[in-house]
């Protein structure tokens, strides 16, 4: 299976229903962003419900360069962030960082894009 493939999978088990185009958020060939994110997006980034349900998967023009890190995951109250090195946008699936205060310090690795939150591979 492929990756995409599995994030369908997951994304339908938990809806309940299958993925429409409305899940989908378009990405510009030009975005610079890893392929995981990137399938991410492309798979059900506009289900807010996967997306937003508590913290936040910020739309790729939403998303912020702070110190050499990409931002494009912020915790409900913007306080925490996570990111990935600006410079392995073209990456596969880069380790992901975390900020624990609205400072934007990141440290980590904490895991991959292509991870669950709660995995670190």
């Amino acid at each position: 299976m492929s990756r995409q493939t599995d994030l369908r999978a997951f994304a339908e088990y938990w809806l309940r229903r299958p993925l429409t185009p409305a899940d989908v958020v378009a990405v510009p060939s030009a975005a610079k962003l890893p392929a995981a994110l990137r399938e991410i997006y492309e798979t059900f980034g506009g289900c807010a419900a996967l997306t937003q349900p508590h913290n936040s998967l910020l739309l790729p023009s939403d998303m912020e360069i702070a110190d050499g890190y990409s931002i494009f995951y912020a915790e409900n109250q913007y306080l925490e962030y996570w990111s990935f090195k600006t410079e392995e946008a073209g990456a596969d699936d880069p380790m992901v960082y975390q900020s624990i205060d609205s400072n934007q310090v990141f440290f980590g690795p904490r895991r991959k894009c292509s991870s669950p939150s709660g995995s670190r591979r």
